[in-house]
């Protein structure tokens, strides 16, 4: 089987920002304390491994060596299947079953899991996009649309009792359902989605779902008010507007967003990551901006919030990425550090 790596960036490019005092290449971050948590040790990541091959692989966080290989030939219809790991040890992954032929059902999309050390692949349920509880007990992914076209929605399946919750939206108007990401505390889960307007643009919502409710539609949860990135220039693509993309928690009242200059050549196109207080939806700082690189996406917060990964597209230079935030103040130290290239997805995993 043949995969390209294609990083979704659906939600970054139609962002946009105008920097204030804008970073050039080169030029250092501001002197901050190291985080004192130590940056997880392992990551397990998808990866292009060979032209015709990829696989879930676990992988040392600092020199992006591989340690085992836990799945190959894995992929998925719509995109890049995105891992999570959990603080109890196991993987869990979106796959594809594909049709057998014409006349038969549409591929299926489904979520796997695998021990962290290595073994046999599980069926856990139909859906895709998982994402695993700080504290290892709960499972949440987007459900699986075939071509009926059902309304999206969330389901959290407790991996103790086995028992599940399913949330899902009014109609089947909402699209891009995406970027399921944790409280530190695993009550409550940050979601965003695009619902189409007028000229081909999207307004973009977030959202908050409380995990411990009886179920219901995702429409009528918590609106996070996320800051507005300035408003795009004249050469930003159709749609563009000025929403924030959720990335996630830092701890448990700040979280991370980004936006994106969409510029006139490659070097005026740049990335910022933005730490905001979820309480009051202000900006309580701004990390540097990220030059030379045509997308970013897949954005990870280890569970310190110190460490963030993310998959970034370059000339020459895609791949997994990692950059570290200061303990006392809202500052990366350095610069983002290139870890594998071929990485079309990446999940940290927590530290002992």
């Amino acid at each position: 089987m043949v995969v390209v790596i294609a990083v979704p960036t659906s939600l970054f490019v139609r962002h946009v920002m105008k920097p204030t005092a804008p970073a050039k290449s080169g030029h250092s971050a501001p002197a901050v304390r190291s985080p004192k948590n130590p940056m997880p040790s392992q990551m397990v990541v998808w990866a292009q491994t060979s032209p015709s091959t990829v696989s879930i692989e676990v992988i040392a966080s600092k020199t992006g060596r591989v340690l085992r290989t836990l799945a190959t030939d894995d992929g998925l219809f719509r995109g890049t299947p995105q891992p999570a790991v959990s603080a109890t040890g196991t993987v869990f992954f979106d796959d594809a079953i594909a049709s057998a032929g014409p006349g038969t059902p549409p591929p299926r999309e489904q979520i796997m899991s695998v021990p962290l050390g290595g073994g046999a692949t599980s069926v856990v349920a139909p859906g895709h996009d998982p994402s695993v509880s700080p504290n290892g007990q709960l499972l949440a992914y987007q459900t699986f649309t075939d071509i009926s076209d059902a309304p999206e929605g969330i389901v959290v399946l407790n991996l103790g009792t086995g028992t599940s919750t399913t949330w899902q939206f009014a109609t089947n108007a909402p699209d891009m359902l995406g970027g399921l990401s944790w409280s530190p505390d695993s009550s409550t889960l940050v979601f965003q989605y695009e619902t189409p307007v007028q000229n081909a643009a999207f307004d973009v919502t977030t959202r908050l779902l409380h995990v411990t409710a009886a179920g219901g539609l995702l429409d009528q949860t918590p609106q996070v008010s996320l800051p507005l990135c300035p408003p795009p220039t004249s050469w930003a693509s159709p749609g563009a507007g000025r929403a924030m993309t959720w990335a996630g928690y830092l701890n448990g009242v700040d979280g991370i967003g980004v936006c994106h200059h969409a510029g006139l050549t490659q070097q005026d196109d740049w990335y910022q990551p933005v730490i905001v207080n979820l309480d009051t939806g202000r900006v309580v700082g701004r990390l540097p901006v990220i030059h030379n690189l045509d997308g970013i996406g897949g954005i990870q917060v280890d569970l310190s919030g110190h460490y963030l990964a993310f998959i970034g597209n370059g000339p020459g230079r895609g791949g997994l990425y990692r950059w570290t935030i200061g303990q006392n103040a809202p500052r990366a130290l350095g610069h983002p550090v290139l870890v594998k290239d071929g990485v079309g997805s990446a999940a940290w995993v927590p530290s002992p």
